[in-house]
């Protein structure tokens, strides 16, 4: 049979990424894609192979046959088991981020959960996909990303303090390939331990109280992508924390945050949310993530909105929502920011935004800084659709506001 593996090309520049931030065992290519995702200068392709030898594996309580050094999503999808990457898509098996990261792909392995779109078959092996089975296991994903930082206002970091504020846990894996993700280091890495929502929350509660902040935050890569394992986790964290007083955020792409999704983090006890608004049209937004699919793009711009207008018109009463929106004009025109602007002062003008420049990163490190004066350009429009909680920061400028005290709309105090 013909399965794809992973080949390295001349753009190879040596970084070593592949072989120390990536949970490859390096004794035989299994095609799942990790160092092809992962790699900053495009130097992994994939190619095709023939893969006669056979092994035997029980799936579901059924014995087969499928290729050897192949992952478990793949035999998966050998054997006719359908494969999602959005919640709207129908699919036996959901795998969002198919690198490792997330764990929402997770599957039994020999009654251990394991993540299926990386965990490599093996002879004899137990495999169960039955939701029933799976749910009586704490969920998993990679959290090895925990950290204290000079917090500031969500969605502009470079505004800080003399004091540390805010614990923070950076999600790995996503379901997004931005071409300039400013965290592809965290973001693109599966090296670490795989960690169960009480662990998290305890490592989460543990930096709180040593740094003695009343603000942590869970950021990534994409921490929305695993469902159980995310609203657990805020579950467990409500439960342990000792002040009862501290605010959670979190920071999302928005791209699978279904209105019933945000209802549940509320109720479980998210206080504070700041999703990426990246682009109106699905064209623009595959140039902005990297997509290569288009109904899989207009799947995600679909939900970002529902979200978007599910959190305006429903929770700006009840949580500290602040939408960040990236601009740069290589990704997204003045004019589609135009209409951004105006859809969001329909929805609801009080909005609080920020303003983002796209940053030379990962595949995109020629990427020029936006200069100020185009900066300014866009904040202006913003507060022509009616919008005058606007921030904007580019390059090594500071986040900037109409006024300095406007930074003062941006206060939890209400919240």
């Amino acid at each position: 049979m013909e399965v794809l593996v992973a080949k390295k090309t001349e753009n190879c520049i040596n970084c070593y990424f592949c072989q120390f931030m990536i949970n490859c065992d390096q004794k035989g290519c299994t095609g799942c894609g990790q160092c092809i995702v992962a790699c900053p200068n495009n130097a992994r392709v994939t190619q095709k192979v023939e893969r006669d030898k056979k092994i035997q594996l029980t799936v579901d309580g059924k014995k087969v046959e499928v290729p050897e050094r192949i992952t478990i999503l793949k035999a998966l999808e050998i054997l006719g088991y359908t494969i999602s990457h959005h919640p709207e898509q129908s699919g036996q098996v959901f795998a969002p981020c198919k690198i490792g990261g997330c764990g929402a792909c997770s599957v039994l392995v020999n009654s251990s959960l394991k993540p299926s779109c990386i965990t490599k078959v093996e002879e004899g092996m137990e495999i169960s996909t039955e939701p029933a089975q799976i749910v009586t296991h704490e969920p998993i994903r990679l959290a090895n990303n925990f950290e204290a930082y000079q917090g500031g206002i969500i969605g502009a970091p470079e505004i800080r303090t003399q004091q540390v504020t805010e614990f923070a846990f950076f999600a790995q894996g996503c379901n997004l390939r931005c071409p300039a993700c400013h965290n592809w280091h965290i973001t693109f890495s599966t090296t670490g331990r795989y960690l169960t929502p009480r662990q998290a929350a305890k490592k989460m509660e543990s930096g709180r109280k040593h740094y003695e902040v009343s603000k942590v935050a869970v950021s990534g890569g994409e921490a929305a992508l695993n469902r159980p394992w995310l609203t657990q986790f805020v579950r467990e964290f409500r439960v342990i924390c000792a002040d009862r007083e501290t605010r959670l955020q979190l920071d999302t792409n928005a791209s699978i945050l279904t209105p019933d999704y945000i209802d549940e983090l509320y109720a479980v006890g998210v206080s504070d949310i700041s999703p990426d608004v990246k682009g109106l049209y699905p064209e623009t937004y595959m140039k902005i993530t990297g997509l290569d699919d288009l109904e899989l793009a207009k799947l995600c711009v679909e939900t970002t909105w529902r979200a978007v207008e599910h959190l305006l018109k429903n929770y700006s009463d009840k949580m500290f929502i602040v939408l960040a929106i990236p601009y740069h004009e290589e990704f997204i025109s003045l004019e589609e920011m135009r209409e951004i602007a105006q859809k969001i002062y329909e929805l609801n003008p009080q909005t609080c935004i920020s303003l983002i420049d796209y940053m030379p990163a990962f595949r995109c490190r020629d990427l020029e800084f936006s200069d100020v004066d185009n900066m300014e350009k866009v904040h202006q429009l913003f507060l022509d659709s009616g919008l005058h909680k606007v921030l904007w920061q580019t390059g090594d400028e500071l986040p900037q506001a109409v006024d300095p005290e406007d930074i003062l709309l941006f206060n939890t105090d209400n919240y």
